[in-house]
């Protein structure tokens, strides 16, 4: 989404180049302190689901939902906030996603897990890279939507 969709988005805002590198560089941001503040709440908690699953389920669906908010808004404010809660839950789920790898997998196969988790955020990406400038074209809002179905089926796989 960054690389094809996000700039196309804020190019739409007309807004000054500092003000896009800050919401386009939001996801980096929040990647600093949520991922490690969630796996510090998901190593404490005793979910009869897991420790995981839950802050994977809560935010996926928070992630799709702003991400899906996002293209409604045509203010740089409001884009802003968006885009930090969506960037917020995108990290909120991908810390316990990536330590559920190490909890459900035999050891001899945590690097088979890990690279496989990793190819299919690739594809996700690539998916939405190729695809996602030929949608804008179609409706603008599209990529968005498929950004967020991509997210939310990845995690629903996972968790069942």
């Amino acid at each position: 989404m960054n690389m094809s969709v996000i700039p196309l988005f804020v190019s739409k805002l007309n807004i000054s180049n500092a003000q896009q590198g800050r919401l386009i560089s939001m996801g980096a941001f929040t990647g600093i302190f949520v991922q490690y503040l969630v796996g510090l709440l998901s190593d404490r908690s005793n979910f009869k689901m897991g420790k995981r699953k839950p802050f994977m389920i809560m935010g996926s669906v928070l992630s799709a939902l702003f991400l899906i908010l996002l293209p409604y808004t045509n203010t740089y404010t409001t884009a802003f906030m968006l885009a930090f809660l969506f960037y917020f839950f995108l990290n909120f789920y991908q810390g316990p996603y990536y330590s559920l790898i190490p909890e459900a997998v035999d050891e001899k196969e945590l690097g088979l897990a890990n690279g496989f988790a990793r190819v299919v955020s690739v594809i996700g990406s690539a998916i939405i890279f190729m695809l996602g400038p030929s949608l804008w074209e179609k409706n603008f809002k599209y990529p968005f939507y498929l950004g967020a179905i991509l997210g939310l089926v990845t995690v629903v796989i996972t968790v069942f």
